[in-house]
């Protein structure tokens, strides 16, 4: 009596859960590995890491990497979800059920690349400049708001705003911490 038990919960197992969700579930481990390594790694605009770094993501969805490290381009790579071979047994199981769950939480998707090795090109002397120039303008622009809003008051903008544009190396020009409100 309990073979018929067993294969009659194993049935139903796969009647209601996806194939793919059970094959390889709903998350993908993505390693991202950069030359040089240290770089930071910015996940669809809020998850921060350090190369090299293995990050779990939902299938679901697509995603950005945004690559950038000090005196070196930015890069951008796109992870995308493509059909999985999973999903095939959905078919073969007939659960048009499974293959619902599937759809729904993801699963039936594989993330590409499964791995991603990214070559950081150094920035030229024209292209530091160029990027020095936009960080001092983007300071100062952030100082007149803390201003206007009255963060900062007058003598303290003056004298953010000096340093600011006398730093010979301009290396660190936002300022360090967000005045208090």
């Amino acid at each position: 009596m309990r073979l018929p038990h067993a294969l009659l919960t194993l049935g139903l197992l796969f009647a209601l859960n996806g194939c793919a969700t059970i094959m390889h579930g709903t998350t993908q481990d993505i390693g991202i590995t950069t030359d040089p390594s240290g770089a930071n790694l910015l996940i669809d605009g809020q998850h921060h890491y350090k190369s090299p770094a293995i990050i779990t993501m939902k299938r679901i969805d697509d995603h950005k990497v945004e690559i950038s490290q000090e005196g070196y381009k930015k890069e951008t790579v796109e992870i995308k979800g493509a059909l999985s071979w999973a999903v095939a047994g959905d078919f073969l199981a007939g659960g048009v059920i499974g293959y619902g769950i599937d759809a729904a939480t993801g699963a039936q998707r594989r993330l590409v690349p499964e791995s991603l090795n990214v070559r950081l090109r150094p920035l030229t002397t024209q292209e530091t400049s160029e990027e020095a120039k936009n960080l001092v303008e983007e300071t100062l622009e952030q100082l007149k708001i803390w201003r206007y809003e009255g963060r900062i008051t007058q003598e303290e903008y003056i004298k953010m705003r000096q340093e600011i544009v006398a730093s010979p190396g301009k290396e660190n020009l936002a300022p360090v911490a967000t005045p208090k409100k």
